[in-house]
């Protein structure tokens, strides 16, 4: 749809639904700096790249901010976030991280203090997972509390829906959030919640799945999302085995959960237009459906679908949800 200059010196950070954002690194014997701009898909520039962005804390923000580091994310609906994390150094107040959320459409700023709108950072890529905006409304954190997020026309609002939240990760995808305190032990090696609920997003309990020993370590953190009325969930069974299980709405398992081979770091999929791809501890297919069915893909790759294909990043090529290999033509 568009193509820079060859001589530009533009990085796309993050974006989506047809907008951008875009780093501008400009060097001279004169210059040394730092843009930032939104741009279309189009090659239209909605914010044109400058120092002093749309994303930049006001100056009185900035003296308390002190350093750190910024991670930018996108949010969906158009909307953008700086993330300044300050630095816990000693005599730091960690209140004096900030979020600046920007709405592309109307150039609407909000900012807000010791409230994240993302979740755990990764250290692997150096990014955070984002809060994504559905029907205007998302989710935001901050040490002891969760928020409702509204953005109602073209303006941020924030209300209080949970107090002294547990210190477990906090997921949250289409109006329901899943979290929990997280603990460890001996005999299971593996960061579990053994109290994990779903919520709405009025902060009401949806689903209590205390009856099950949850695993939430790194690498299943893809998990704990309702997509079309199921969630994918990891369990750490009585016999030391984990289990990965679809739910539905109810909270009721649709089928006998899997059997999968899981450590630290073993990473299971998204759950993605029904499908989730996981290690399994049998011979049995690795791509498993919200009905039960297993395929067999001959890659170890975590699949994201979208309109009916993923990408496998091992294999260099597209995976549909039956497992088969799309295979590529050149157009004459």
């Amino acid at each position: 749809t568009y193509q820079t200059p060859e001589d530009s010196s533009y990085e796309v950070l993050v974006g989506g639904d047809g907008v951008y954002l875009v780093r501008q690194t400009v060097k001279s014997m004169t210059e040394n700096e730092i843009r930032l701009g939104i741009i279309d898909k189009n090659g239209s520039w909605i914010c044109e790249p400058a120092v002093e962005n749309m994303l930049t804390l006001p100056s009185d923000a900035q003296e308390k901010y002190m350093d750190g580091e910024v991670f930018y994310s996108y949010h969906g609906e158009h909307v953008f976030s700086a993330y300044y994390r300050t630095y816990y150094n000693e005599g730091f107040n960690p209140a004096d991280s900030y979020t600046m959320l920007y709405d592309a459409d109307s150039g609407q700023h909000s900012l807000f203090g010791n409230i994240n709108f993302v979740d755990e950072y990764n250290d692997d890529d150096d990014t955070y997972t984002s809060y994504q905006f559905s029907n205007g409304e998302t989710i935001a954190k901050s040490e002891g509390e969760i928020y409702h997020v509204q953005h109602v026309e073209s303006r941020f609002s924030t209300t209080m829906i949970m107090t002294d939240r547990p210190d477990g990760d906090v997921f949250y995808q289409d109006g329901v959030f899943f979290t929990g305190k997280t603990y460890g032990s001996g005999r299971n090696p593996l960061s579990s919640t053994p109290d994990g609920k779903f919520y709405n997003i009025d902060g009401s309990v949806m689903l209590d799945l205390s009856q099950y020993n949850l695993i939430l370590a790194y690498g299943a953190d893809n998990l704990y999302r309702y997509e079309n009325g199921y969630a994918a969930i990891l369990i750490f069974g009585e016999d030391s085995i984990h289990y990965l299980g679809i739910i539905d709405k109810d909270g009721q398992l649709v089928f006998d959960p899997v059997a999968v081979t899981y450590t630290m770091g073993t990473e299971v999929g998204t759950l993605s237009e029904g499908m989730v791809t996981f290690d399994p501890k049998d011979d049995g297919g690795n791509l498993l459906s919200v009905s039960g069915d297993r395929v067999k893909v001959d890659s170890d790759a975590v699949l994201i679908f979208h309109d009916g294909y993923a990408w496998d990043d091992q294999n260099s090529c597209y995976i549909n949800t039956k497992g088969e290999v799309l295979e590529a033509t050149l157009a004459e």
